[in-house]
């Protein structure tokens, strides 16, 4: 019955070592970390496993191997854990690139419009009056069709990064559309939302002076405006299209 016992233990362990020794032959040529941690848990697993199998065979074999069956067992159980604990790390970190993934544009590094609705809905949360802010960039197509895509790219990225300083911890900026953005903004006034507007202006007007570069903005408050984010979107979107109407004139 023990020697039974043992062999179902060894048999079990077994297969686990030859699950992963086929995933880190498998992606052998990737030379990603994988193969790395892999490599930790066959060794850990394989000394456990041998470990097993030597203490099942002593049972019905003249040989002990005491000695090497405490060797192994320890040096497994040393190895195997520090394994998984690496594991686990890098698991970690491929779910936080992932989720960054998922709630940041790939571009500018600004949230997309599923990071905005989250960012959003936590803010409503806290029950605090802020700001929309709708931005709406001019001169983009002139730019991509005069200089190149990558030239425009390097307009929006820029313009991106001005909102941002501007804006500083007070909020999020969120890319919506190819260089359409919108901005959550706590803790400020009505009139400190304006000077904002217009250091943002007078800088985006300087990325490329030549080309006259230039953005729309409007904005919209919580409650007042609306309580959806749709509802708040539209109201600063009328303001913001008001502003390039405005703009056009001069």
């Amino acid at each position: 019955m023990v020697v039974a016992r043992k062999f179902i233990i060894f048999i079990f362990l077994f297969m686990i070592f030859l699950y992963l020794l086929y995933r880190t032959i498998s992606n052998i040529k990737k030379r990603e970390i994988e193969n790395y941690l892999f490599g930790v848990l066959v060794l850990g697993a394989s000394l456990i496993t041998l470990a097993a199998f030597l203490d099942a065979i002593s049972e019905i074999s003249k040989f002990k191997y005491y000695t090497t069956i405490v060797v192994c067992y320890t040096l497994g159980d040393i190895i195997f854990p520090i394994g998984l604990l690496f594991w686990d790390m890098h698991i970690r970190k491929i779910h936080s690139i992932l989720n960054k993934m998922a709630y940041t544009d790939s571009m500018t590094g600004s949230y997309n419009i599923r990071g905005l609705e989250e960012n959003f809905h936590r803010i409503v949360a806290l029950k605090e009056s802020f700001y929309i802010m709708s931005f709406d960039l001019d001169g983009t197509k002139a730019i991509n069709d005069t200089f190149g895509h990558g030239r425009g790219d390097e307009y929006i990225i820029n313009s991106v990064k001005i909102i941002q300083e501007e804006i500083g911890t007070r909020g999020y900026v969120a890319r919506t559309g190819g260089d359409e953005f919108i901005a959550l903004i706590e803790h400020l006034d009505a009139e400190e939302i304006e000077k904002i507007i217009v250091s943002i202006k007078g800088r985006i007007s300087k990325i490329f002076e030549s080309e006259k570069t230039a953005v729309s903005v409007g904005y919209s408050m919580y409650g007042r405006d609306g309580n959806t984010l749709d509802e708040l979107e539209r109201a600063a979107d009328i303001m913001m299209y008001k502003d390039k109407r405005n703009e056009k004139k001069l």
